[in-house]
């Protein structure tokens, strides 16, 4: 397999595609065991394989092929899942505010301020991306799915589904760090 990484650095297209079905089943069971989600664990397996692509000129560097790939899928997991952690704790914290009787009408304002924000971040994503993140979000589609309705590719479903989530993701901290504050 070491002898994949010379070619996929220097650009081989089909040394990659043998890279990708070599490892993607075994990192899927990995990242599945992480993140205990099927969307999460594809949108991390196609973005670590698109910063393999993006990096690629770095492969010729690694002698342990297997301990880099699994390296990388292991931190990124856990940095999405501490970053989902963030987003869930503050949006919970916004939830319970609004529970709570004596702020009740300042946190139903920011509760509702962040839903907007959100719907906003959504409504600036391109055409496809935002689709793509609907059906997938929205009406909890699988990306099979969407790439039939869409007469698309399952590769071009996670492609947009992995772009959205991490411009969707960069903006929604912005924001919830925003609230937090008490700046918006």
């Amino acid at each position: 397999m070491e002898k994949l990484l010379p070619k996929i650095a220097a650009g081989d297209t089909e040394a990659f595609k043998v890279l990708y079905e070599q490892y993607r089943h075994r990192l899927y069971g990995f990242l599945y065991q992480l993140t205990k989600s099927h969307s999460v664990s594809e949108d991390l397996l196609q973005d670590t394989f698109m910063r393999i692509w993006e990096d690629r000129e770095r492969l010729t560097e690694v002698r342990d092929l297997k301990a880099y790939i699994f390296t990388m899928v292991k931190h990124r997991a856990l940095n999405s899942l501490k970053r989902i952690s963030k987003e869930e704790l503050v949006i919970r914290q916004i939830a319970h505010r609004s529970e709570a009787g004596d702020q009740g009408t300042e946190s139903n304002i920011q509760y509702n301020e962040l839903k907007r924000n959100i719907d906003r971040v959504v409504r600036q994503l391109p055409p496809q991306q935002r689709t793509v993140y609907q059906m997938s979000r929205e009406e909890g589609l699988r990306q099979e799915e969407i790439s039939d309705r869409l007469n698309v590719t399952v590769a071009t479903v996670k492609k947009h589904l992995t772009l959205s989530l991490r411009y969707i993701r960069k903006n929604l901290y912005v924001i919830l760090s925003l609230i937090l504050a008490g700046r918006l």
